[in-house]
């Protein structure tokens, strides 16, 4: 499985952090994931809600959620945010 490591901006946290990241999940999938991952660490100061969306931080475009990872065009080192 092949992964790319992203730097994820969570602008309601002020809080970077650098993840891999599967390119064969959705975006949506990917979503999830830092969510879970943020729960795990009992980082409670972040509740997403269903309107939580990846951006790119570089153009700002929000990640459509049903396309894959591999289809977004995130390479290694990509830059989002999530809101």
């Amino acid at each position: 499985m092949s992964k790319i490591l992203v730097e994820v901006y969570l602008p309601a946290m002020n809080r970077m952090l650098e993840l891999r990241i599967p390119l064969s999940l959705k975006v949506d999938d990917v979503i999830n994931m830092i969510c879970s991952y943020l729960q795990k660490m009992d980082i409670s100061e972040y509740v997403p809600s269903e309107d939580t969306v990846l951006c790119d931080s570089s153009t700002g475009k929000i990640l459509d959620r049903n396309k894959f990872i591999n289809d977004v065009e995130l390479t290694n080192g990509s830059r989002i945010f999530m809101v």
